[in-house]
């Protein structure tokens, strides 16, 4: 059972989750992650509701945080270069970020579905600021740290 806010009537619904409702967030998980991140309303659909509620399980955070440390301790390297690779740097320089967007990932308690949907496409992206000099790394990581301290919407 979900409980969702129907802002075209200003009123509260119930509704039971499809197994179609289910599939559907499941394989559309990247594109409603990309709409949560954004600031979307997780409970606009069942569907996105259902993937803010799966994104907001402390197991998916520790899965994030786990991942941001392993690029700490090994950046990846290019295999094509002999020097530092740009993904590697980027990663140096926002370590002190990366470092505390790991710390708040394994705090417990509620947390925003938009700050882990942040963090999520943050690290699969592969046009976002981790893997190509589009945008600075640090400030993307700030602000899923403050989206994630922040839980004015969090499932």
């Amino acid at each position: 059972m979900l409980v969702l806010y129907d802002t075209v009537h200003s009123s509260v619904v119930v509704k039971y989750p499809t197994r179609r409702s289910r599939l559907r967030a499941r394989l559309y998980a990247h594109r409603i992650d990309l709409e949560l991140a954004n600031g979307a309303s997780p409970d606009a659909t069942v569907v996105r509701a259902l993937r803010a509620q799966a994104l907001a399980r402390p197991e998916v955070r520790l899965r994030l945080a786990d991942s941001l440390e392993r690029l700490l301790i090994t950046p990846p390297r290019s295999a094509f270069t002999t020097g530092e690779s740009d993904l590697r740097r980027r990663v140096l320089a926002a370590s002190a970020d990366l470092r505390d967007l790991i710390r708040c990932l394994r705090t417990s308690g509620p947390a925003s579905a938009q700050g882990v949907a942040k963090v999520q496409v943050l690290l699969t992206d592969g046009t976002g600021p981790l893997y190509r000099d589009r945008g600075d790394l640090s400030q993307a990581v700030r602000e899923a740290i403050q989206s994630l301290e922040s839980s004015p919407n969090w499932a």
